[in-house]
């Protein structure tokens, strides 16, 4: 049974290998095409895929960092903003840690690659990530929720934060008002 899995692990192990290579190819695209959204979502695929199966095979690190990334990644695939040098580094960087985190699991190696914590902030605060608040445009959040509030003018309406425990919009007048 052992003898198995080693060959199952060792296919993971082939297929990651294969898609962190391809993944420096994509990059180099990006970086020279930061409007295309279909290299976007090339690179989305093949780290949507690298993140589940490291999580299958007990690659945490990887999969938790890969998670982040694919966070990052499904922002820009799936929004009208565009990249810049700023998060092409991000995405550079996240790339280094990935190669990084993969060769120490793949090892057997228990530690974290020297930047692993500081590319991960970037990551976070740039999808402006805290704990479980997530940013969310109140246009959507309004179409799927059913509030009983005073009606506010959707001029006075702007971003907000969505949390497991209230809802908190801002007026332009720098009211709040917890729903």
């Amino acid at each position: 049974m052992a003898d198995k899995r080693d060959r199952v692990v060792a296919i993971f192990i082939e297929e990651s290998t294969e898609i962190i290579q391809q993944l420096e190819t994509e990059l180099m695209s990006l970086e020279e095409s930061m409007w295309d959204k279909s290299i976007i979502n090339e690179i989305f695929r093949g780290v949507h895929t690298l993140k589940g199966n490291a999580n299958s095979f007990g690659f945490t690190k990887l999969g938790g960092f890969v998670h982040y990334f694919e966070d990052l990644l499904d922002y820009y695939r799936d929004s009208n903003h565009q990249l810049n040098e700023n998060i092409m580094d991000i995405i550079f960087n996240s790339y280094d840690i990935i190669k990084e985190v993969f060769e120490y699991e793949k090892e057997g190696i228990d530690k974290y690659p020297q930047e692993y914590e500081k590319v991960l902030q970037k990551i976070k605060q740039s999808l402006d990530v805290k704990d479980d608040v997530a940013p969310v445009i109140v246009e959507k959040v309004i179409e799927k929720q059913h509030f009983h509030h005073d009606k506010f003018d959707q001029n006075e309406l702007k971003l907000f934060s969505l949390s497991k425990k209230e809802l908190i919009i801002n007026t332009c007048e720098g009211g709040k008002k917890t729903i």
